[in-house]
């Protein structure tokens, strides 16, 4: 995990039951997940 305390913005590793319960805890909060919690796809490199 990466993250950045004065934001609040984190970068965690892929998991269902992370993300449910970070959407969770938006509803909580009155937060959307949509703008909340994203998924973010890293290209890997291209062989030689």
């Amino acid at each position: 995990m990466v993250g950045d305390i004065q934001s609040g913005y984190m970068i965690v590793t892929w998991d269902n039951g992370l993300r449910g319960e970070l959407e969770i805890r938006c509803r909580k909060t009155r937060r959307d997940p949509m703008q909340w919690v994203r998924v973010i796809q890293r290209a890997l490199p291209q062989p030689n």
